[in-house]
């Protein structure tokens, strides 16, 4: 699409005066279109024969402040089908008066819109459309790609400031485009025995089986002049179309000779009597179920005389293309270095790198208008200095390809497609804003740059570089990760979690850090949990469940970290904060408090459970339960609940000499191996204290 204006003010209508609709009789199936026509367009059909640039300014004359002029044609690269001409930049150049009237109609921000298909495609669109901008002076919106029915290419993508003329309703109801072949509005050249003409962006070569000239145009149609009825004559096209619709002109009346017959390179011949009722006046209109993908088709006869038949109005659209390359420096633009010398035009086409060593610093893969896909050869690399990629929407890897790629071309790729294999990108340039969302037919990812990749799928595996610093995070739909996650050597790589990952079946190494989305519950293993050695980030209320030990059986509580929960038996768990909660395994576990004064929850569970406390530690303001055994550290004293004793009914280990503050009202009995104990106030006076073991020193403070 291609917009040029010099004043890019939006769009102000006077009140009262309606935009234009001017239309070249032309375009089949207005009525579809002028179903949805908005209110305030008015509408003025072009004559068929005459000068259009005319029509338009004797419409204009003497009206002013008119806010769009919109004009409904046929197009091809820089020209409008107008009344069965060419309207080109010449033909505006040639006609200043005319084109200063309607220039003076207009108000001075309104803009001027084009509906043909491709007027502003390429080198030809662009001049054009300056052209009519600066004889003007207003803006014009024109399309760059087929304009119609998506079914057949086109679509309605003209950047035009204001509303287009119809509404989306009848945009999508149109079963057209707005391009044909239309032999009488184009200049044809004649080579010795070749006629080359360039319609709706694609060329065409037509040639005499005899090697003799054509004629050229003839009242509009293409001209073989009267031939033998031996001789037939053939259209190649540059690129392949899918063709729907052409007329034929009988241009000498034969009758019950024989038949005409279009035969295309693919697809079913049409066969039409030289007596056919079809034929209406000379002209018969032809419509072929099956012309998709046709790159010729010739014109014959079965006819014993001399004949002469035309062509015009051939409907077409750009067929997909599917060619691959076998050459270094290739280029969709003019099929050099492809097998089948494609040009990749506005159509959905496919590129296959046939070789990594095709892509170099004078390749040119542009897949044009169209959702266009790439396949690429292992060891592509799509960073090449030199190399040019551009609108190609699909990639596709082929089987266990590892690929390289900046991160603005991985993002520009609206589907990635995997393939049967293992397949991987490397991202090796830093050119977004670093968040990158891995696709999920991606095996691998190996990032090169400080990026923050998302993981897509379960299984996904991501290799860092050893000196950034890297981000790895799952999407909120995958949870339970089992690929191979490692940040990097070097650096500081983080890992974000949400709740419900489970990272115990991942292969993690090299994060340093790790943060838990607030309110996040987590799984992992010991070892991975303690492989965390930076910054632990956990702003609100989370929670940790170790549900293996991955071969280490000791472990500390980060201090961030609310909850956790043991998954697996046999840890030994010391609390990392004060207020931090444990819940134990179905198996034998020990927590140790250490010096803290712990305020959260402790629940050993099942099976036989030691509570640790260190020097001055102390579980008189935690909720306490299931430990059978108390340990404490030699030469410790530590503060416990009266409530709280009764429950170590196991083994009391206290190697040295310690001490046990007991606080809170309730009867207790002295525990084991305690040398000394030091009652608090109760506050009904009349505890009842227990000696447990003979040489127990008992005091109240």
């Amino acid at each position: 699409m291609l917009k040029t204006s010099p004043n890019r003010r939006a769009i102000v209508r006077a009140k009262g005066v309606a935009e234009i609709l001017f239309v070249d009789q032309d375009v089949d199936n207005v009525s579809t279109l002028l179903a949805g026509l908005r209110p305030d367009v008015e509408v003025v059909r072009l004559p068929r024969n005459g000068d259009p640039i005319a029509t338009i300014a004797l419409t204009l004359s003497g009206r002013r402040e008119v806010p769009a002029l919109h004009i409904l044609s046929h197009g091809v690269p820089g020209a409008l089908a107008l009344s069965g001409q060419r309207i080109d930049a010449a033909a505006l150049a040639a006609r200043p008066a005319l084109m200063a009237a309607i220039r003076d109609a207009l108000s001075d921000d309104a803009e001027i819109v084009l509906y043909g298909c491709s007027v502003a495609q390429g080198a030809l669109g662009a001049d054009f459309v300056a052209a009519l901008t600066a004889l003007t002076g207003r803006s014009v919106a024109a399309s760059e790609g087929p304009v119609g029915a998506a079914h057949l290419g086109g679509g309605w993508h003209i950047p035009a400031r204001g509303a287009l003329a119809f509404g989306t309703k009848a945009q999508a109801a149109y079963p057209a485009t707005l391009a044909k072949a239309t032999f009488g509005i184009v200049t044809t050249i004649n080579t010795v025995n070749t006629l080359t003409t360039n319609e709706s962006g694609t060329t065409i070569h037509v040639v005499k089986s005899d090697g003799t000239p054509m004629a050229g145009v003839s009242s509009g149609f293409l001209d073989p002049g009267v031939i033998a009825s031996s001789v037939s004559y053939t259209l190649t096209f540059e690129s392949a179309v899918n063709i729907t619709q052409f007329q034929i002109g009988e241009f000498a009346n034969l009758a019950n000779e024989g038949n005409y017959v279009f035969t295309p390179n693919t697809g079913t011949a049409v066969v039409l009597a030289d007596n056919s009722g079809s034929i209406v006046g000379a002209i018969a209109t032809l419509n072929p179920t099956d012309w998709n993908g046709v790159t010729s088709f010739t014109v014959s006869t079965t006819v014993t005389s001399s004949w002469r038949v035309g062509l015009d109005n051939i409907a077409f659209t750009s067929a997909s293309v599917s060619d691959t390359t076998n050459a270094a420096g290739f280029n969709t633009t003019t099929g050099a270095g492809l097998v089948s010398s494609s040009v990749f035009v506005g159509t959905n086409d496919t590129l296959t790198i046939a070789d990594a060593s095709h892509i170099t610093s004078t390749s040119v893969a542009n897949g044009g208008a169209g959702t266009d896909t790439i396949v690429l050869a292992n060891g592509s690399d799509l960073t090449t200095a030199g190399f040019t990629l551009t609108n190609f929407e699909t990639l596709t890897l082929a089987a266990n390809a590892t690929v390289t790629m900046s991160e603005a071309q991985h993002d520009a790729f609206t589907t990635i497609n995997g393939n049967t294999g293992t397949e991987v990108i490397t991202l090796t340039t830093l050119d977004g804003d670093g968040q990158v969302l891995a696709d999920a037919d991606i095996e691998s990812y190996v990032l090169n740059g400080a990026y923050t990749l998302t993981l897509q799928t379960a299984g996904q595996n991501m290799t860092g570089n050893d000196g950034a610093n890297q981000t790895v995070q799952s999407s909120a739909a995958v949870d339970t990760l089992s690929g191979t996650l490692n940040g990097g050597a070097g650096g500081s790589d983080t890992l974000i979690l949400d709740t419900g990952d489970n990272i115990a079946g991942a292969t993690v190494s090299n994060f340093e850090n790790l943060t838990l989305e607030t309110g996040a519950s987590v799984t992992m293993t010991v070892a991975q949990h303690d492989a965390f050695t930076g910054t632990v980030t956990a702003a609100g209320t989370e929670s940790v469940t170790l549900s293996a030990t991955g071969g280490d059986t000791v472990t500390t509580g980060k201090a961030a970290v609310e909850s956790y929960t043991l998954g697996a038996s046999g840890i030994t768990f010391t609390l990392g904060a004060a207020g931090q909660n444990l819940a134990g395994s179905s198996g034998a576990d020990t927590v140790d408090v250490g010096t803290l004064t712990a305020t959260g929850t402790l629940n050993g569970q099942g099976d036989t459970d030691t509570l640790s406390i260190g020097d001055g530690g102390s579980i008189a303001g935690a909720a306490v339960s299931n430990f059978e055994n108390l340990t404490l550290a030699s030469g410790a004293t530590a503060t416990i609940a009266a409530s709280q004793l009764a429950q170590f009914s196991g083994t009391v280990t206290a190697a040295g000499t310690e001490t046990v503050n007991v606080t809170g009202d309730g009867n207790f009995t002295t525990l084991a191996n305690i040398e000394t104990v030091s009652v608090g106030d109760d506050s009904t006076n009349a505890r009842t204290v227990t000696i447990g073991q003979a040489g127990t020193s008992v005091s109240a403070t």
